[in-house]
């Protein structure tokens, strides 16, 4: 529940993948609010940049163990403003994931840190299962 009402239905969604545009580029979609407004990024929309653009969520697996990622600003560019890139010394948040098993993994986002100032999952901490 969201105070009284229920909540929308993305709020429990998550994706760690490549952009659709540039899919060299990685992005990270919470549906969840995690303390990022939109004053702080204006074309975010609850999908941020990575900085440094790794580590590669394609090799990440249970053995990795902890994962941090930092969350960037991005803007749009190009002629339609399609296009976004990595504002990268815009550092929104640590994104921190640990792979569980093939169907579950560990996530929290701290907003207002950088990666490098945490060493890992608070209780606030959610599972994530597909």
């Amino acid at each position: 529940m969201c105070g009284t009402r229920p909540c929308p239905y993305w709020t429990g969604h998550l994706s760690i993948a490549y952009d659709h545009i540039d899919p060299q580029q990685i992005r990270i979609s919470i549906g969840a609010d995690v303390g990022i407004t939109e004053d702080q990024c204006h074309v975010c929309q609850s999908v941020y940049g990575v900085k440094g653009n790794a580590p590669d969520p394609a090799d990440i697996r249970a053995a990795s163990g902890l994962v941090k990622y930092d969350l960037v600003a991005r803007a749009s560019v190009g002629e339609l403003r399609l296009e976004t890139v990595n504002l990268e010394d815009q550092v929104l948040g640590a994104f921190l994931a640990q792979v569980l098993d093939d169907r579950s993994m560990r996530m929290e986002v701290i907003s207002g840190l950088a990666a490098s100032q945490i060493t890992g999952f608070s209780d606030a901490a959610r599972v994530y299962r597909r």
